[in-house]
Parts: C-alpha cells; sequence; structure tokens
C-alpha cells in the first residue's frame, strides 16, 4: 500500500539527500514543500506552501500519511526570526496535521535543541516540545555535526583548512564539545525511521560514536592528511567578538549564537538506536577515508 510522505526543507543539503533515498523506496510517495528555493523540475511532486501561512499548510498535508519536517532557519543574526520560522512554523504544521488527519509526525530537530544552546537551540527545543503535545504518532530525530561530500558544514570547512593552511584557529574550551557523523550515516537513519513504524513518542539522537573536543577534532584531521599544524587557541571572548563582526559585516558565516551552541551540553551517541532504526554510525577516521580517499 503506498504512503503519501511530506517532506519539507528537500531543497537543503541535507533533506535533498533524504529526498532521493526516500524516491528509492516502492512504497512512497513523495510530495515536496517548496517554497523560495525551487527543486529540480521532475524530480518529485511539489506544492508550494509557507510554514507561516496556515492556510497554505492545510492543502500541503492534505491526504498525507506522514510529515517529515526538515526545514529549519540555522543562520541568522535576527534571534526573533529563529522562532517564527522553526517554532511557529512547526507548531502551524503541527495543526495542519491534526487538522487534516495525519497519522504521523517525524521532526528532524538537533543534537544542541537545549535551554542554554542559543536562540536557535531554543527554538527547536521549544518546537520538540510542540511535537511531543502533538497528540500525533510523533519522531524526533536529533543529527549532530554532519560531515560528508558535497557540504559547505563547519566540519568540511575545518578539514579544508587543514589541507591548506600551517596555521589553525581552534576553540580551547574544553566544553566544546563535537560528535561528527557521516552525512549519508543520518540520511540512511532517517530513511530508515521513515520506513520503521515500531518507535513512535521517542526521541533518538543521530551523532556520531565519538565526542570529541575542537582541539581532538583538529589533531584528527592532522592525522588523517599526515600533516603538521600550529594550533591558535581562541578564547569564548574573542570568537564572540569576531561572531558580532563576521555577521554585522557578512563575513565568513558565523553568527553569534552559534557560541553557546558550540559550547552546550548536549545528549550522546546511544548504541540502542541501532536496534529500534539500524543507526551504526561511522568513526571519524572511517568517515574521513570515504570523504578523503
Amino acid at each position: 500500500m503506498t504512503q503519501k510522505i511530506l517532506l519539507t526543507g528537500a531543497s537543503g543539503g541535507l533533506g535533498h539527500r533524504v529526498l532521493q533515498k526516500l524516491r528509492e523506496v516502492d512504497v512512497f510517495s513523495i510530495c515536496a514543500l517548496v517554497h523560495r528555493r525551487p527543486l529540480k523540475e521532475g524530480i518529485c511532486k511539489t506544492i508550494r506552501a509557507d510554514l507561516l501561512d496556515p492556510s497554505s499548510l492545510l492543502k500541503a498535508v492534505e491526504g498525507c500519511d506522514t510529515v517529515l519536517h526538515m526545514a529549519a532557519l540555522t543562520h541568522s543574526n535576527n534571534e526573533f526570526e529563529y522562532f517564527r520560522v522553526n517554532f511557529e512554523g512547526t507548531e502551524n504544521l503541527i495543526t495542519a496535521c491534526q487538522a487534516k488527519g495525519v497519522s504521523r509526525f517525524i521532526f528532524v530537530s538537533s543534537r544542541s535543541a537545549q535551554a542554554d544552546g542559543g536562540a536557535y537551540a531554543v527554538s527547536k527545543l521549544r518546537a520538540e516540545e510542540a511535537v511531543k503535545a502533538s497528540g500525533l504518532s510523533w519522531l524526533i530525530l536529533q543529527p549532530g555535526e554532519c560531515y560528508g561530500p558535497g557540504l559547505n558544514d563547519p566540519i568540511n570547512r575545518l578539514a579544508q583548512s587543514v589541507q591548506r593552511w600551517p596555521f589553525i584557529p581552534c576553540i580551547s574550551d574544553e566544553n566544546c564539545k563535537l560528535s561528527p557523523i557521516y552525512v549519508e550515516d543520518v540520511v540512511e537513519a532517517i530513511v530508515s525511521a521513515v520506513k520503521s513504524d515500531r518507535v513512535s513518542q521517542e526521541s533518538l539522537v543521530l551523532a556520531g560514536p565519538e565526542s570529541m573536543t575542537f582541539e581532538e577534532l583538529v589533531d584528527s584531521l592532522c592525522l588523517h592528511f599526515k600533516v603538521n599544524r600550529r594550533k591558535i587557541f581562541l578564547s569564548l571572548e574573542i570568537l564572540s567578538v569576531w561572531a558580532s563582526i563576521s555577521s554585522r559585516f557578512g563575513i565568513g558565516t558565523l553568527v553569534p549564537d552559534q557560541i553557546p551552541r558550540l559550547l552546550c551540553k548536549k545528549p550522546e551517541y546511544d548504541p540502542s538506536t541501532e536496534e529500534k532504526i539500524g543507526f551504526s554510525p561511522k568513526n571519524i577516521e572511517q568517515g574521513l577515508k570515504l570523504l578523503f580517499p
């Protein structure tokens, strides 16, 4: 029996990969919600809607069995926008699902959805709370720090810097813990979660099996590329000032609320997730060998 799935965020780096995998599953009929960024013509059925326009969402979820909600605002200088898109947008989508009898809601959140993680993190945390209170059959997935082919995420950019430059800026705070996760492992886990209806009313962490400081990540990259690099340690004060300046003048990709996002205490990899959705992530060494053979 065909299952109709509405996917939000299909034009994003992670969402596009998930869409490609979902299209390979014969029993799925995929419809992608399109707002500002169009998809390649013919890739799947699309519907134009806006998370901040509740009436458009009613049409979008009509006849859907599952909504896979991946759309999010991740970098903004306007903290209010995080809450409009990530929290209010999710609430609007939930309300539409309730009105149209959607049976399952899968929310791709973040490992940093913590009360002390800054505006983005809190907006995702409040969205998670809305999902849990929805009365729907729900599942929350919390990816860690992704890296992999075709991404322009921080770990990919750090790897490029380690390859090119003799000096590497390094966050000195030991509270900055990362759990790098190869992007295809996350994609496989999300698709597996959609395919399985055995797991519901749970939050699952999709993190790499290793928790490491920023310095340890730099060391792992240096080891992989067989290079020696001098680390320049930056205090949080310097990093915060640079984030404010760079975001104000549009230099680079760092925004101020990423600092608390890096430092908040996050949930780590749980081996029991393998039994639930077949999630068995690669360690950093295995992932780097695939990304930089």
